[in-house]
């Protein structure tokens, strides 16, 4: 697996995203917008780091026959020092540790959603979202769960994470 690294301008994907390297956005400062399912393959990184760099997994609202936007992490998606990664009216599985894994040999870690650092922030907004790994925000960093359906599975962790009332 290799490596892209976003250092700059603006990427729309429409059809797809299945990451097995790195994806590294981070620069001067670069957009990336996933308008359909998207996988982060186990031992794939997603990177967004940097004022200004976004990745943002939504609908295509001038598209509505679109695929719907459905996110399976099994490796590690994180923002960084003022990265900013958006799941907006979207699906999202943050997968558990050996899920999908075939080979009984092999022990694959759980997948991990990350924000690390200062203005760093990572932002469900309605979202279903199921959690089998982890998701934590360190060093100042921010997670926020907005008008979203959130399911911890067992071995799931989302540290300090309070579910917000139901209104209506």
């Amino acid at each position: 697996p290799g490596t892209l690294d976003m250092i700059g301008g603006a990427l729309t994907i429409t059809n797809g995203l299945d990451v097995f390297g790195v994806l590294l956005l981070d620069g001067d400062p670069p957009i990336l917008t996933s308008y359909g399912p998207a996988t982060i393959e186990s031992g794939g990184k997603v990177i967004v780091t940097g004022a200004g760099a976004v990745l943002d997994f939504s609908p295509n609202l001038a598209n509505p026959i679109t695929a719907p936007v459905v996110v399976e992490n099994f490796g590690k998606i994180v923002a960084k020092f003022g990265g900013d990664i958006e799941f907006i009216d979207a699906t999202v599985t943050n997968e558990a540790a050996n899920a999908g894994n075939t080979d009984p040999a092999t022990t694959t870690p759980a997948g991990r959603i990350e924000s690390v650092g200062e203005d760093a922030v990572v932002d469900f907004t309605d979202v279903t979202f199921k959690n089998g790994g982890v998701v934590v925000a360190k060093d100042s960093g921010g997670v926020f769960f907005v008008n979203t359906d959130v399911t911890n599975d067992v071995g799931g962790k989302i540290p300090n994470y309070v579910p917000s009332p139901k209104w209506g």
